[in-house]
């Protein structure tokens, strides 16, 4: 009997283990999700009144890579061919982790405080690929 009751605690102690393990890794990464938008929302730049604004939207492939994500890449050319005049913002908008669902909603939250003259939307895990909203008119194009 007393060993069957050890076997028990440890089982339960093992368990409970786990339960408090997960519970503190999905805590870090709602975390880490929150840290990530709150940080995003400060590196949009004001705009100038000459500025033309793109927004990029979409998940971990817009998102990440710092100085090397698409975005950035995109805001550097097109900098460079038009010398700056216009001179182009490209807000970096990407979640990562997002699906269609959210990408849209993120949209609906984002477009009336920024106003982007065009937005790209990049989600290779959605029935679309890529898609540029230009003052309401929609182009498709699938990759």
């Amino acid at each position: 009997m007393k060993i069957l009751r050890h076997i028990l605690e440890r089982f339960f102690l093992f368990i409970a283990s786990i339960v408090i393990a997960v519970l503190l890794i999905e805590f870090l990464m709602f975390s880490a999700h929150h840290l990530f938008l709150y940080r995003q929302n400060f590196s949009t730049k004001h705009t100038t009144d000459n500025s033309y604004v793109i927004a990029c939207i979409g998940e971990s492939t817009t998102a990440l890579g710092g100085s090397n994500s698409y975005p950035k890449i995109l805001e550097a050319l097109i900098n460079k061919n038009t010398n700056g005049n216009p001179n182009v913002l490209v807000y970096n908008w990407g979640i990562p982790g997002c699906d269609t669902t959210k990408i849209i909603s993120y949209l609906k939250a984002k477009i009336p405080k920024t106003k982007p003259d065009k937005i790209g939307v990049k989600s290779p895990n959605s029935s679309f690929n890529f898609k540029i909203i230009n003052k309401g008119r929609y182009i498709m194009h699938n990759m």
